[in-house]
């Protein structure tokens, strides 16, 4: 198990950042307590044609896929400092940055990476027992592993 903060989250989830993009090392830096869906979308170009005879539109995938914000919230590691600048600095500075999250469970198949800028960033309230929350927001850049499949690239 992870280096978690002195309690324990309800979904043993991590988040790691790299601040050089996802070929950099990555450092694990929160307990995730929820994490926004995923997903995306194809563009479509219109092919209707006079020949149409059922009276709807025709239409074929076409153009770039475009990702769907990715939005985070969790408790920061006591143990590791990485995060007090690196997620407003790389804001601020429009920088790209490395995520990968670990899903419960051991499997390599729970783990989905890639490249994004941080597009929102807050702090939350102290909590309970001592722990700082946070929430943020990534808007990927590129073609992140597979959400969905069985297997990461």
């Amino acid at each position: 198990m992870s280096t978690f903060i002195n309690s324990r989250p309800v979904y043993p989830s991590a988040l790691s950042l790299s601040s050089v993009g996802s070929t950099g090392t990555f450092t694990e830096i929160a307990a995730l307590t929820n994490i926004g869906g995923y997903g995306i979308t194809k563009g479509t170009v219109d092919v209707t044609n006079h020949g149409t005879t059922d009276g709807y539109e025709q239409v074929k995938p076409e153009g770039i896929t475009r990702t769907k914000e990715l939005s985070f919230t969790g408790w920061y590691l006591t143990t590791n400092t990485h995060h007090t600048t690196l997620l407003s600095s790389a804001m601020d500075a429009g920088a790209v940055v490395g995520w990968k999250v670990a899903l419960a469970g051991t499997s390599s198949n729970n783990i989905r990476y890639g490249d994004g800028n941080i597009t929102s960033y807050s702090l939350g309230d102290l909590g309970v027992a001592g722990q700082v929350n946070f929430t943020f927001t990534l808007k990927p850049t590129g073609k992140p592993s597979d959400w969905c499949s069985s297997t990461t690239s």
